[in-house]
């Protein structure tokens, strides 16, 4: 039998009312025979055995009544105790899928979507981890549908473009006069050749198979500002005085073809392929990239670099 949720709070109140109502119980009943004891070997004396009934009566009253004071406190106490030592073991054990469903969740907006969560249960906690499960399998098998889309598009589109733009040249040096609209084809095979050059790199980093040449290298002599060094990495950046980048725009830098609202100009603006490029090449290198930016301000780009091999 699979238990809902709702069913497992119930069942758990229960048990806690059943605990609390029948320690309740049991501790009364041996503390009142306890106390008639004591009371016995206390109380009761020459004095007691020749007063009325009605005094006899007010006597144990009183005693009675004085020491349940002490004991009322010490078992309210001690069921507030239990009652919150067992309410927070419960929300823990029924909270535990979820804290971890929320933390899949939190990897998967950072990009890993090589997240698995365990199915430990058939309850509506099982089945929303199940479906979060598929969620990322689907998103992976898209993810890797596109990879492939975008290297089988590179790879169909490097050799005709090459021959287009090396038929082109071979036009121009021949001598022959070129009317601007060739001139213009020209410019536009050689924006796209680019293009689909950085999309073949992309697709490379995407698919962990760049060639890396890792060797030795002094900073200094390839760049003209090192910001700081320490026993882990190279901290390197790069400062402009631009028009910055705004806040909302600077999560998605590094995404693919993205490009923010001033550079969308077909003409003045990039193809949003370079900084995810620069991204995966410095990724592969085992370091990581932070930009900060403040509009009309400028920009700073760091790239984190280990000093050793990756």
């Amino acid at each position: 039998m699979t238990l809902t949720v709702r069913q497992k709070i119930f069942i758990c109140m229960g048990l806690l009312v059943l605990i609390l109502g029948g320690s309740h119980a049991v501790t009364n009943l041996v503390y009142m025979e306890s106390l008639f004891d004591q009371f016995r070997n206390e109380e009761i004396g020459a004095a007691f055995l020749n007063a009325p009934p009605e005094e006899q009566i007010e006597i144990l009253k009183t005693y009675v009544t004085a020491k349940m004071e002490f004991f009322w406190l010490g078992k309210w106490g001690f069921f507030i105790a239990t009652g919150l030592f067992f309410s927070l073991w419960i929300s823990g054990v029924l909270t535990l899928p979820l804290r971890k469903l929320i933390a899949a969740i939190e990897r998967v907006a950072k990009g890993d979507l090589e997240v698995n969560v365990p199915v430990q249960s058939k309850d509506e906690y099982g089945k929303v981890i199940q479906t979060f499960n598929d969620m990322t399998l689907r998103l992976r098998e898209a993810e890797d549908a596109r990879r492939r889309l975008v290297a089988d598009v590179t790879h169909e589109l490097r050799t005709p473009l090459s021959i287009m733009q090396l038929k082109l040249e071979n036009y121009q040096q021949a001598g022959h006069p070129v009317p601007p609209e060739m001139l213009r084809i020209h410019d536009e095979v050689i924006r796209l050749s680019l293009l689909v050059e950085d999309l073949h790199v992309l697709s490379l980093a995407e698919a962990g198979r760049l060639t890396l040449d890792c060797k030795p290298l002094d900073l200094t002599a390839h760049l003209e500002r090192i910001v700081e060094q320490n026993a882990l990495f190279a901290r390197v950046s790069v400062i402009d005085t631009g028009i910055g980048i705004p806040e909302e725009d600077l999560l998605h830098l590094f995404d693919r073809f993205y490009r923010v609202e001033e550079a969308r100009s077909r003409h003045s603006g990039g193809t949003g392929l370079g900084l995810s490029i620069a991204h995966h090449f410095v990724r592969a290198h085992g370091g990581f990239i932070h930009v900060s930016s403040q509009p009309d301000e400028g920009t700073i780009f760091t790239v984190y670099l280990p000093l050793s091999n990756p």
